[in-house]
């Protein structure tokens, strides 16, 4: 399973992929902090989940999902 993390808080996307590294079929492909980057990586990597923070500082985790859908 591949998996786009995306939360302004680096430690936190830090500490996250450090928890699913220990799951042997899910891989990290990407780690984003803002909204366009994220939906840039979610289009062009195609992952098949993406953990999103429900705001960031220049838009909305809602407004990701419905721009990479």
């Amino acid at each position: 399973m591949t998996i786009v993390l995306a939360d302004a808080d680096a430690h936190f996307r830090d500490r996250l992929k450090k928890r699913l590294e220990k799951i042997s079929y899910a891989h990290v492909v990407g780690e984003s902090s803002d909204s366009e980057e994220t939906t840039a990586m979610i289009l062009n990597r195609k992952p098949d989940s993406a953990i999103l923070n429900s705001s960031f500082r220049d838009g909305c985790g809602i407004e990701v999902l419905r721009h990479s859908k």
